[in-house]
């Protein structure tokens, strides 16, 4: 289980990041999800980004390509173009973008999250959060995940493709303790000095993952 830690390197965030044991449906009690974040869940076809035979999925969400196109609204019109899987474009004009490879599998955990499109060189971290929401600003960005946060890991300068886990890193599964049927929601949040809405933070779009045997 991670430790409890704070995000001093990301002041603006202002969270807590502490240790959370993802059981299924982890954020019962809390507000019900707005429309767009009921989007994120792939309750039919149309929505799996990937269809798993271990009961598992992944889907990608909270792009910044506009609630019209069934992202989010950026804060200053700092979209990115429909069809694109970023978020808000940051000062180097487009957005940065979180993918994954693998498979959310507890018995053979090859999952992996990968961040492009940031500026070289800013630090960052890479989040797990309790659930979705519907979007809150945040600096250049939107915020598509709730807390209580985990930092999974921090960027200390990115290189355009930064991956969580690293190499020689265990997986994911075995560094939250997660079981069969846990939902996690995760999102990258970095530093993005001169970004176009004048904020010095900004945030991909998020990736939500079901995790099967």
């Amino acid at each position: 289980m991670l430790c409890s830690k704070h995000l001093s390197a990301l002041a603006l965030l202002a969270v807590v990041v502490s240790p959370w044991s993802m059981q299924a449906h982890a954020n019962v009690g809390a507000p019900a999800p707005s429309k767009s974040a009921e989007r994120a869940r792939p309750n039919d076809r149309g929505d799996q980004h990937h269809g798993m035979t271990s009961g598992s999925w992944v889907k990608d969400y909270c792009e910044g390509t506009g609630s019209t196109n069934g992202g989010v609204d950026c804060p200053c019109g700092n979209g990115v173009p429909q069809g694109l899987m970023e978020g808000c474009a940051n000062r180097t004009g487009h957005g940065g973008a979180l993918s994954h490879t693998g498979t959310p599998s507890i018995s053979n955990d090859d999952f992996v999250l990968n961040a492009t499109g940031l500026p070289n060189g800013v630090p960052g971290f890479f989040l797990a959060g309790a659930g979705t929401s519907g979007g809150n600003v945040f600096g250049n960005g939107i915020r598509c995940i709730t807390g209580p946060y985990i930092r999974l890991t921090k960027i200390v300068h990115s290189s355009g493709l930064d991956t969580f886990p690293g190499p020689g890193m265990p997986p994911i599964s075995v560094q939250m303790n997660l079981n069969v049927g846990d939902i996690t929601y995760f999102q990258v949040v970095y530093r993005d000095f001169g970004g176009p809405c004048g904020s010095s933070i900004n945030a991909t779009n998020a990736v939500m993952a079901l995790w099967g045997t």
